[in-house]
C-alpha cells in the first residue's frame, strides 16, 4: 500500500533502475515496517526537470501510504535523500519530497478498497 515515486532528470540504465527499485523497496519495507507484498515503487528517469533554474541532477519524490504518521516524514526524508545521494549522486538539497496519508476508503486494490 505504500507507493514511492521518484522522478529524476537523470537517465538510468535498466540495470541501474533495477538496483534502485530493489533498494527503494527495501527502504520502504524496513523504515515503514510494511509487508513487501503491498509495496510499490515507481521510477521515472530522464524527466524534463529543473530545480532552482538548473538542469543539474535532481529528483522529485512522492510517498503515499495508508496510516502515514507525520512524525515518520523527517526520518524518511533523511533515508530517502541518503539513498538518492548514494545511488544517483543527487545532493539532498536538490530533492523535494511530498508525503501523503491516504484515507483507507480512497485506496483501491484487488477490486475493492482497504476500508
Amino acid at each position: 500500500m505504500p507507493l514511492l515515486t521518484i522522478q529524476t532528470n537523470l537517465p538510468l540504465s535498466a540495470d541501474k533502475s533495477d538496483i534502485l527499485l530493489h533498494a527503494l523497496t527495501d527502504l520502504v519495507v524496513r523504515e515503514m515496517n510494511k509487508p513487501l507484498e503491498y509495496v510499490q515503487v515507481l521510477i521515472e528517469a530522464d524527466a524534463t526537470l529543473h530545480f532552482a533554474g538548473s538542469g543539474d541532477a535532481s529528483a522529485f519524490v512522492e510517498l503515499r501510504a495508508l496510516d502515514f504518521a507525520t512524525d515518520q516524514a523527517k526520518p524518511l526524508s533523511a533515508v530517502i535523500c541518503k539513498l538518492l545521494k548514494d545511488h544517483l549522486n543527487i545532493p539532498p538539497e536538490r530533492v523535494f519530497i511530498n508525503f501523503f496519508n491516504i484515507p483507507r476508503p480512497l485506496w483501491g486494490w484487488n477490486a475493492t478498497t482497504f476500508a
